[in-house]
């Protein structure tokens, strides 16, 4: 579950960096805190 977390972070994040939009920041931050609140959970 971690995993697949950690990889949608990742590829939110690069699609936040490649079309940054407001909803595409948005997810790329949700899913961040998302793999970081499962990470240290």
């Amino acid at each position: 579950m971690t995993t697949a977390l950690s990889f949608l972070a990742i590829i939110s994040a690069g699609l936040a960096f490649w079309r940054p939009t407001i909803f595409s920041m948005f997810a790329a931050a949700l899913l961040n805190g998302m793999a970081v609140w499962a990470w240290w959970g």
